[in-house]
């Protein structure tokens, strides 16, 4: 019997009952050439918001999972979304009085490497990834980054690049930039900012370090063949969050993280099967919880 690559990779993403993290784009940046394996679950919690000021409200609930062996990363992450008031939903997300959907899920694979020299370093790397409700035909997407940083002293290096990406929805260009200072595992401050992530963090000691973190995301979810909202249709997600967190080592090689987020300015935009758009909803500001493990070996 003859089993599709896309059956498969659908079977395989089933399998992953304890689903998680996908990494933000700042991680894809390698901080060091030892070669080490890193697993990571986290548990995040997004309380009801309004939708477009209306009645109806949603919730969120995620579990992410990665997996990181030297230059090499794959993440899973699975989005369960509670609707309160279906049939009181914008135009945008009117779906008969049904749930417009229920759970999202998204899978990457991806390689990224630094070649650092004694006064520039090279970041560059390469992904395929899928966003979707249940099948994933033309859900594909394929990313790439580089980049280019200038070591001012041992404590200090900015740098400049592009990233790309490639989507069933649109193509994405976006600019990259970041200053360096330190590294997160020195006792004091250090900090990375830039676009579009930014970090900065004070560590006590081996064990404890406390920070805040901001970042823009957007990307676009395909939806299920026989979708109430849109059938095979695509929901574009973008906003963003600021994020307080308090990390600690609870022994060599395992890190807990609880985190405190605040997203703001989020919208989503509905489009049917063939890109054109249907329709917008902006959500109201919320804040949001999560719990992060993190085993290294």
């Amino acid at each position: 019997m003859y089993l599709s690559p896309t059956y498969l990779l659908r079977r395989a993403v089933r399998l992953w009952s304890v689903p998680l993290a996908a990494l933000l784009i700042s991680t894809l940046l390698p901080g060091g050439s030892a070669a080490m394996t890193t697993f990571g679950i986290q548990f995040e919690q997004q309380p009801s918001s309004g939708l477009n000021s209306n009645s109806a409200k949603v919730e969120s609930r995620s579990q992410r999972l990665n997996v990181s062996q030297d230059n090499y990363r794959f993440s899973y992450t699975r989005t369960r979304y509670s609707w309160d008031q279906p049939w009181n939903l914008p135009s945008a997300l009117d779906a008969g009085g049904e749930d417009p959907w229920g759970t999202l899920q998204r899978i990457n694979f991806g390689y990224g490497n630094r070649e650092a020299g004694e006064t520039w370093n090279t970041y560059y790397g390469l992904g395929l990834g899928a966003r979707y409700e249940r099948e994933v035909e033309k859900a594909y997407s394929l990313f790439g980054y580089t980049m280019w940083g200038y070591n001012h002293s041992d404590d200090w290096e900015t740098g400049i690049g592009i990233a790309v990406a490639y989507t069933p929805l649109r193509e994405y260009v976006l600019p990259m930039g970041f200053v360096r200072y330190r590294a997160p595992m020195q006792e004091g401050i250090s900090a990375s900012l830039g676009f579009p992530n930014t970090q900065i963090r004070y560590r006590f000691d081996r064990q404890l370090s406390v920070g805040a973190k901001a970042s823009f995301g957007q990307g676009n979810f395909r939806l299920k063949d026989n979708s109430p909202l849109q059938s095979a249709g695509y929901v574009d997600m973008a906003g963003y969050q600021a994020t307080g967190f308090v990390e600690y080592m609870v022994v060599p090689g395992t890190i807990l993280s609880l985190e405190l987020s605040s997203s703001i300015n989020r919208r989503w935009r509905i489009y049917d099967a063939d890109g054109n758009r249907q329709g917008r909803v902006n959500l109201d500001d919320g804040v949001s919880t999560a719990l992060v493990l993190r085993q290294m070996f």
